[in-house]
C-alpha cells in the first residue's frame, strides 16, 4: 500500500482545527502530479482504456464542469450505480474537485437509495432501477449520467449520455475548489446501518484494511492516486 502523503494545504489549519484549513483531495490525487512534471505518467487503467495524469485532470475537470452545470454544489451527494469502473473513479475525483460527496456501497443501488443523489452514474442495465429508487425526488433535484445510452430508453428530462456529458462539460471545465479540511469526501455503506466517512484530509490508505469492503476499495483507490501511483481496474 502506498505510503501516507501529506495533503497540500492551500490554507493551513489553525492548530488542530481542521475546519479552518483549505485543501482539495482531487488536487492531491491528480493535478499536483501534473504540476510536478508527471503529466504523461499512467494514472488509471481499466481494460484497454488508460488515463495519464494529464488526461485524468482533463476528463475530471470536464465532468466536474458538467456537474456544476447540472446544479451539483459543495456538500451535495452523488453516487455510482455502475460498480468500480474507470467512470466511477472519474466521478469520485470530479465530486471532490467541487466539494460534492460520493456515496458508494458494495450493492450500488443501496448508495442511490440512501443518498438520494443529485447526480447518479448508471449503466443501461440498472437505469430503470435507479429511476424507481428516485421516483419521489423532484426532477429538478436529480440527473442521471448514462454510460451506454444507445442501449437504454432515455428520459430527456433527466438522462445524459456519458460522452455527450463530457463534451458539454469540456466547454466550461471546473477548476479546483478549496474545501474545509474536515469536510466529508465520501461515504461508504456496508449494506446495513454503518456509514464509513472518508474525509478530505485523510486519503492516506488508512481505510485500505477496513472491514467494510466498499470503504477499503475507496481508500485504496484514493491513496494510490495521491501517492502518484497507478490504479488498475478491476481491483484485485
Amino acid at each position: 500500500m502506498p505510503a501516507p502523503s501529506e495533503p497540500t494545504w492551500f490554507t493551513r489549519p489553525s492548530g488542530a482545527d481542521l475546519a479552518t484549513g483549505r485543501l482539495n483531495a482531487a488536487y492531491d490525487a491528480a493535478d499536483r502530479h501534473v504540476v510536478a512534471g508527471r503529466a504523461d505518467d499512467l494514472a488509471l487503467r481499466d481494460g484497454a482504456s488508460a488515463w495519464s495524469y494529464a488526461r485524468l485532470v482533463e476528463d475530471v475537470g470536464s465532468l466536474a464542469g458538467l456537474m456544476r452545470a447540472l446544479g451539483v454544489r459543495a456538500g451535495d451527494p452523488v453516487a455510482s450505480a455502475a460498480g468500480w469502473r474507470a467512470e466511477t473513479v472519474l466521478l469520485a475525483l470530479a465530486a471532490a474537485r467541487i466539494g460534492a460527496v460520493l456515496w458508494t456501497a458494495d450493492e450500488p443501488l443501496e448508495a442511490v437509495r440512501r443518498a438520494r443523489p443529485r447526480l447518479t452514474l448508471a449503466s443501461a442495465e440498472v437505469l430503470a432501477e435507479v429511476a424507481a429508487a428516485l421516483a419521489d425526488v423532484p426532477d429538478d433535484e436529480q440527473a442521471r449520467l448514462v454510460l451506454d445510452p444507445d442501449e437504454a430508453v432515455l428520459d430527456e428530462r433527466l438522462d445524459i449520455g456519458w460522452a455527450v456529458g463530457l463534451r458539454a462539460g469540456a466547454s466550461d471545465p471546473a477548476g479546483i475548489d478549496p474545501v474545509a479540511g474536515d469536510q466529508p469526501l465520501a461515504v461508504a455503506l456496508d449494506g446495513g446501518a454503518e456509514q464509513v466517512v472518508l474525509h478530505v484530509h485523510a486519503v492516506d490508505g488508512s481505510l485500505s484494511a477496513h472491514p467494510v469492503p466498499s470503504a477499503a476499495r475507496l481508500g485504496r483507490i484514493w491513496s494510490t492516486l495521491v501517492a502518484g501511483e497507478s490504479v488498475t481496474l478491476p481491483l484485485t
